[in-house]
This record gives C-alpha cells, sequence and structure tokens, in this order.
C-alpha cells in the first residue's frame, strides 16, 4: 500500500511474509505491538512464527528473552558481519522463534553502512536475510527501530523492497491519530494496512463524548481499508508483558480475529473495554489487507 515520493525501492522478494511494526515516534508501544502480534499468530492461529527485533534501544525481544536480550547477537550482527540468521535464533514456544536485535557495535555500523554504501544497497542485503529464512515460518513480524520524520524514508524503501505489509503505532487521541496519518500520507504516501491505536486512557473510555469522538475516528479510518485495533491502556502491557493475565489473553484473541479472522469477536469487546461491538469487529476482520 505505498506509493512513491523520495526515496523508490524496487520490491526484491518474489512474495513476502513480513509483517513490519513501526511508530513515528518513540513510547506509543511499538515493541508491545510487535510482541502481541507474533504471540497471537504463533498461539491463537499456530502460525509458526519468527520475530525480528531490530530495534536495539528496547526492543520487544526482552518480552520473551528477558534483559539478556541486550547483549545478545543477532540481527544486526548479520547484517555486518554475514552468514545466517537462523544462527540467532531462540525457540520461546513451540511456534514462536526470536532473533535480538544484536549488539550495539554492529547497530552502529549498520548506520556506516547506510551512509557509505547507500539504502538501495543495504537493503538488497537486508532482503537477502529475510529471504534465506522466511520459508521456515509462516509469518515474520519485524519490530523496526522508532522511526523520525527523517528516517522515514528509509523505511518505506525497507517495507517495498521486502513487500511487507505495515503496522503503524499510534498514541490514542483523535488528533494525534489524525496528526500521524496525515503525516505518513502526504510526507512520502505510506499508509499502513493495519493502524494500532495504543494506550488509550481509561478517561476516554468513561467519558460518553470523548469515546463517541475517538470511535469516530477510527471508523472514518476503517472506511479506507485500513484495520484498526484499539488497545485500552494496561499495566499488564507497562514495560513488561504479563503473558498469564486475562486481559492479554483477551488482547491476543482480539487480534487473532481482527487479523485473520479466527476466533470469537466477542473477545474484541472484553478487549477494548466495549470500544468495539462484535458487530464493529466484524467489519474490521472482514477488510483485506494488501501486502504493501
Amino acid at each position: 500500500m505505498t506509493r512513491g515520493k523520495g526515496l523508490e525501492c524496487p520490491p526484491l522478494l518474489a512474495r513476502s511474509k513480513v509483517q513490519a511494526v513501526w511508530g513515528i515516534k518513540g513510547g506509543v508501544g511499538k515493541s508491545t505491538v510487535s510482541a502481541l502480534v507474533a504471540k497471537a499468530s504463533s498461539q491463537k492461529v499456530n502460525k509458526v512464527t519468527l520475530l525480528v527485533d531490530t530495534d536495539f534501544r528496547d526492543g520487544s525481544s526482552r518480552f520473551f528473552l528477558g534483559e539478556e536480550a541486550r547483549r545478545l547477537e543477532g540481527w544486526y550482527d548479520v547484517l555486518v558481519k554475514g552468514g545466517r540468521l537462523e544462527k540467532y535464533l531462540h525457540r520461546v514456544e513451540p511456534n514462536l522463534y526470536v532473533v535480538p536485535s544484536g549488539t550495539m557495535d554492529s547497530a552502529m555500523k549498520y548506520s556506516m553502512m547506510i551512509a557509505q554504501k547507500g539504502v538501495r544497497e543495504v537493503m538488497k542485503i537486508v532482503a537477502r536475510t529475510v529471504s534465506e529464512i522466511q520459508e521456515d515460518f509462516d509469518l515474520v513480524v519485524v519490530d523496526v527501530p522508532v522511526t523520525s520524520f527523517a528516517d522515514v524514508p528509509i523505511l518505506k524503501c525497507m517495507i517495498d523492497s521486502l513487500r511487507a505489509k505495515n503496522t503503524l503505532v499510534t498514541q490514542a487521541s483523535a488528533p494525534e491519530i489524525r496528526r500521524t496519518l496525515k503525516l505518513v500520507r502526504e510526507a512520502i504516501n505510506l499508509l499502513p494496512s493495519l493502524l494500532v491505536v495504543n494506550q488509550i486512557h481509561p478517561r476516554v473510555l468513561a467519558d460518553a463524548n470523548e469515546r463517541r469522538a475517538l470511535l469516530s475516528v477510527i471508523l472514518e479510518i476503517v472506511e479506507e481499508g485500513i484495520k484498526v485495533i484499539p488497545i485500552p491502556f494496561s499495566g499488564e502491557l507497562y514495560e513488561h508483558i504479563n503473558w498469564n493475565s486475562k486481559t492479554v489473553e483477551a488482547l491476543e484473541e482480539c487480534m487473532a480475529y481482527l487479523l485473520w479472522g479466527v476466533g470469537d469477536p466477542k473477545w474484541c469487546n472484553f478487549a477494548t473495554r466495549g470500544l468495539y461491538s462484535p458487530e464493529i469487529a466484524k467489519m474490521v476482520a472482514s477488510i483485506s489487507s494488501p501486502s504493501a
């Protein structure tokens, strides 16, 4: 769903199983969403899933590998040093594998590679690395580093090169949602396959007017053919994910239904604290999500 402004990069994969998760600022819960999508895919839909953490600052691999993830080699080490990504796979559940982001040194060298070789040449390395391993999986979730406005063209090049579907994570105020979509649409004409409206404040859900305004914005976006998943703020998702909580389980079930049509739409009523009725969940789930 990308149309070019700025940097143009041709698709380098014949077909893709990649879902890239990104946000245009830190603190929106991008890595949490990456982990939730991977978990829902592997546990609720029985897809053999690979989560690739490319955010070396505070990425999603820590939700499965703990703080040790920050010290493990992984994604950037492969891109910089060569070799195959499978060497760095960690099987955390029967259907779920995780690749850490890698060392800080390799992440810095990767940035230098882009400066020296150019984005297109580096994306060839990225695409080759993904193509060598994606056939072993039903879904590859890529947790993208926090993307500043200046970095968005690089992100778009990666999405185009990998033919990836893309998930944009934003915070939950109506102005923030509109501002974020306007920015990515007008600056580089990049529209998400999936929009996650994250960290919805309890006050918004409790106030009838604010709740109505938020739902109105969400439904406007849904009418454009973009799937939207609203996630209320929860302490079970803050800093650490409590995988055993009913709140998290409901979110996994809701994601499985909205993204893949698996399960019961009633889970979304519980997961969104009533924002999505089963009827709205069915409408969102019916949207076909084209690849990027």
